[in-house]
């Protein structure tokens, strides 16, 4: 073998020469291929994925099947709940938790890998429940600012961490590694992981500056963890508490389940307990949880099959309220993307689940199609209530059971009465009553109440 200006040849067994091509990977590249297309608020919660794996390893929860979710829902957890701290300004990110921190063997083998062997993702499948390809911690640090500081302290020794980005980048490394601190554990302090994060990078700083993004974040959060919040972990952001995001059905659903290349799945739609007096758009569609991490919030589009499966949504569909729920050992054989935002639409067990939802989906949307007619709304809301029966928490229905949704409705006491009339003959009645004032729903009423008791009934 011979090396000329940097060049690797070899002669094969034929006597050619072969010319070897660098193929070496540039952190910079690395760096900015993994931070680009993920946002800062799922940057975030990328960590939070993090610190809500080590409360459920800490609590030492079996989740691996729907049913392992329900049965959490149903009895009181000990020793919980985790408590995670997140604070910033325009000049620094911080996160703090109280759970069982990082190892300094796992630190030293496995955490600031960028990603996994597949003999690590075998050997620690269970215990990722959310993280997935072992990118999450690095890309949001690497997104987030230039001087990384992370403190773990757990019961088999943890480590201090400081990081330049920009330096690490440029130190050229043939085995790419991060000096780190191997510190003993004390047992006068709490374990737990505290990473502070400063030199923002400009558009982090600025996006944190925006006055909308700690809302937006508290709402992500809220929405994402709703399994998780004030029942695994507590959350706060600047201080302020997070509480779940509410999602409830009526108990008349309908739904479905299935399992496939060691996924499970269960599909349920029914008609959403609003949270005022009437369904809106923004709360209606599917909701798509992968291991209790919503990776969809109330989806209407081609994605969940509106328009190609299912009718395209209107608001007429309001009402509808579907929750597709995937649980797995093995995170990687979710259908979700890498930054655990969206569906990945390539997935076998997505493409199953499409079919599933459209048979499950179905039911309520053709009723929801028939509350309508040339006349106008023919089901009254109050109806509505009594078709979708009683609130049930969302997380509280997959089930393995295979149901179908009952349409039997009460006996209608009300109709209602439209007709079309020329103003200038409203404005007349208007004037011969005394009120110019009126709306046409009081004229309507006056003028059947008076030909009921003057003419019908006299």
């Amino acid at each position: 073998m011979a090396a000329r200006s940097g060049r690797v040849s070899a002669q094969s067994e034929d006597g050619s020469m072969t010319t070897f091509a660098k193929a070496n990977p540039h952190k910079r590249l690395f760096i900015s291929l993994i931070t680009r297309d993920i946002s800062l608020a799922d940057a975030v919660l990328d960590l939070l994925d993090n610190a809500i794996n080590s409360a459920i390893q800490r609590l030492k929860l079996e989740l691996s099947k729907p049913a392992d979710y329900i049965s959490l829902l149903e009895r009181k957890v000990k020793n919980s709940t985790t408590r995670i701290s997140i604070a910033f300004d325009d000049g620094h990110f911080e996160m703090r938790d109280n759970a069982d921190g990082i190892s300094l063997e796992d630190a030293t083998e496995r955490v600031f890998m960028f990603g996994r062997t597949d003999d690590q993702t075998r050997e620690h499948a269970k215990d990722d429940t959310l993280s997935v390809y072992g990118i999450g911690m690095k890309r949001a640090i690497f997104k987030i600012g230039n001087n990384v500081h992370i403190a773990s302290r757990h019961r088999k020794n943890g480590f201090n961490m400081d990081l330049d980005v920009g330096a690490w980048e440029a130190l050229p490394q043939n085995t790419w590694q991060i000096e780190i601190e191997p510190v003993e554990y004390d047992k006068s302090l709490p374990t737990g992981t505290d990473i502070a994060i400063t030199q923002l990078f400009p558009d982090i700083s600025k996006r944190i500056s925006d006055g909308s993004f700690e809302s937006e974040l508290v709402a992500k959060i809220a929405r994402t963890y709703s399994y998780f919040l004030e029942r695994v972990v507590t959350v706060e952001v600047n201080g302020r508490s997070v509480t779940p995001s509410d999602l409830s059905f009526g108990d008349n659903i309908s739904s479905d389940h299935f399992e496939l290349s060691d996924v499970s799945c269960a599909i349920i739609a029914g008609i959403g307990v609003p949270e005022g007096k009437t369904h809106t758009a923004e709360r209606a569609g599917w909701y798509v949880f992968c291991n209790g991490r919503a990776v969809a919030f109330a989806e209407k589009s081609a994605l969940t099959g509106w328009g190609t499966l299912l009718p395209t949504f209107q608001p007429k569909h309001r009402p509808f309220l579907g929750l597709v729920f995937f649980t797995a050992d093995d995170p990687e054989s979710l259908p979700w993307t890498t930054t655990k935002s969206s569906i990945n639409e390539e997935s076998a067990v997505w493409q199953h689940a499409l079919r599933i939802m459209q048979k499950v989906g179905r039911q309520i949307t053709s009723f929801l199609d028939k509350r309508y007619s040339d006349d106008g709304t023919e089901i009254s809301t109050q109806e509505l209530a009594t078709v979708a029966g009683n609130k049930v928490s969302a997380f509280k229905m997959p089930t393995l059971n295979i149901q179908t949704f009952q349409t039997v409705r009460q006996k209608r006491t009300t109709t209602s009465i439209q007709i079309s009339v020329k103003i200038s003959e409203v404005d007349e009645i208007k004037k011969y009553l005394g009120s110019r004032n009126m709306s046409n729903v009081e004229i309507g009423h006056h003028i059947f109440d008076y030909y009921l008791k003057e003419v019908v009934r006299d």
